[in-house]
């Protein structure tokens, strides 16, 4: 499942696997932790 941490609905996750984005989700996952700290 990667380290992709999403404080929210679990759908977000299920939209980003659609996606297939790999990048996107490292992106994501920074946003995340920038957002959590």
């Amino acid at each position: 499942m990667g380290g992709v941490i999403i404080v929210g609905d679990p759908v977000n996750l299920e939209q980003i696997k659609n996606a297939d984005a790999k990048g996107a989700a490292d992106r994501l996952a920074r946003k995340a932790i920038k957002a959590a700290k």
